[in-house]
């Protein structure tokens, strides 16, 4: 999840203070620690002062007074034995004089080891110094005072003292200046930063996902803030003023563009569809004006008075089969003509047969044979006749415009092949031409491409 601008100038804030009182707290443990041990030692001398000041040589111990010493209080715990100590053969330490647990045993660990206590403080009383770190406290000899010279120690004392986590006497006492220092910085902060640089950033960025999302209306305006964010909004406000006009330009010369383009498609077609009317009507007139010519002798022989009555009705069979063949050829073109833009379903192969009809004139004119193959079961499909013809016919068109360039071509051939495939009918429209060039054919298929002279050429666009 990303921070917003104020969250993270707290944790700014935050961990800045963080960081000093992390140095502030470094340097105070290590002063803490230090007057410890100055403390330790201190509270050490006072120990064997006091417990050595306390016995009194050739006189019974005065037990009692010894236990109701009110510093015992400053200590976890501690162990007082005279110098009577047997030394086993094991290793292990007996006390067979005094033995004192002055402040009790309540608040001893339970990983307490007598015997290593034991042995610590009768080192210290054979060594006469102290013996630092035994059980997490330390061993001392205690000699009789008011002895001057006396060299053998009255026996010894193991203690630890009552020590309080220097880091719970940080917290303790920075914690509350901590947590009103933070909440000061942190105000006074958000008081100074949020007027000059806050609020005209936050703006600044909402204005810059706006645009983003493609929103060219967004504005800043001057705001508050410091002289180089007024500025700085103000050089945004010019710079997406300036990309909107050049996006209004924009987008009207691509409506300009547009038109032009579908000016430029309109014309085409209605040239593509002015040459294939061309070629249309040199077709029709070529399959109406050869019936037309027998017509017109049978008509003059009909009016022959002498003319037999057999030769009379051949002559009526020839004038109904040449109207027949012209009715027939009107009914082809009159498939072609739009009257009903309603799918139907329809053979492919019968729309096929009248495109053939209608160009096949100009193939015998040019010598080149027409083939239609139809497989077995073809299937019925919903669509528009005339706009599936007219379609036909442009390839037609265009594979006969082919061929007419490369005369050389042998046995020039147009075929149309339909077969089903899975759930698709497919039709081709081949022809055994020159093809096109590795060049040119990536550009087939875009609009109004082609290599022939105007008139010609044009792919189908309907």
């Amino acid at each position: 999840m990303r921070l917003s601008l104020r969250a993270r100038l707290f944790v700014l804030v935050l961990a800045i203070n963080v960081g000093v009182f992390a140095v502030g707290g470094a340097f105070l443990l290590q002063r803490i620690d230090e007057r410890t041990r100055e403390s330790t030692d201190r509270f050490a001398d006072g120990v064997v002062f006091t417990v050595s000041s306390m016995i009194r040589p050739g006189e019974e111990l005065n037990a009692a007074r010894i236990l109701s010493w009110p510093s015992w209080n400053a200590i976890d715990d501690a162990l007082l034995v005279s110098n009577q100590l047997e030394l086993l053969p094991s290793g292990r330490v007996l006390p067979r004089g005094v033995a004192l647990n002055p402040v009790g045993t309540s608040r001893r660990d339970p990983t307490f080891d007598g015997a290593v206590v034991l042995g610590a403080i009768a080192a210290a009383i054979k060594s006469g110094a102290p013996v630092e770190g035994v059980a997490h406290g330390r061993a001392v000899p205690i000699r009789v005072a008011g002895v001057p010279g006396a060299l053998d120690a009255w026996g010894g004392c193991w203690y630890r003292v009552r020590r309080e986590s220097a880091l719970g006497t940080i917290a303790r006492d920075l914690l509350p200046w901590f947590v009103i220092s933070t909440l000061l910085l942190v105000s006074a902060t958000f008081l100074m930063l949020r007027g000059l640089v806050l609020e005209p950033v936050e703006a600044l960025a909402e204005a810059a996902r706006r645009v983003r999302a493609g929103d060219l209306s967004a504005r800043v305006g001057e705001g508050r803030g410091g002289h180089e964010l007024r500025e700085l909004s103000r050089s945004f406000d010019a710079m997406v003023a300036r990309v909107e006009g050049q996006q209004r330009e924009l987008d009207a010369e691509v409506a300009r563009q547009t038109a032009q383009a579908r000016a430029a498609e309109a014309a085409a077609l209605l040239q593509r569809r002015l040459a294939s009317m061309g070629e249309l009507a040199a077709g029709i007139a070529h399959e109406i004006n050869n019936p037309l010519g027998g017509l017109i002798n049978a008509t003059e022989t009909l009016r022959r008075a002498d003319l037999p009555a057999a030769k009379r009705a051949q002559y009526l069979d020839l004038v109904q089969d040449g109207l027949e063949r012209i009715r027939l050829t009107v009914s082809q073109l009159l498939r072609f003509t739009p009257r009903d833009a309603t799918p139907s379903a329809l053979l492919v192969s019968d729309v096929a047969r009248d495109a053939l009809a209608l160009v096949r004139h100009r193939a015998e004119r040019a010598g080149v044979e027409l083939e239609l193959v139809v497989a077995p079961h073809e299937p019925a499909i919903d669509g528009l006749r005339n706009e599936l013809g007219q379609a036909l016919l442009n390839l037609l068109a265009n594979a006969l415009d082919a061929l007419e360039a490369a005369p050389g071509t042998a046995q020039p051939r147009v075929s149309i092949a339909i077969a089903p495939r899975a759930a698709e009918l497919v039709v081709a429209v081949q022809d055994n031409g020159p093809g096109m060039s590795a060049e040119l054919l990536p550009k087939a298929a875009d609009l109004f491409f082609t290599t022939k002279e105007v008139g010609k050429g044009t792919r189908s666009e309907e």
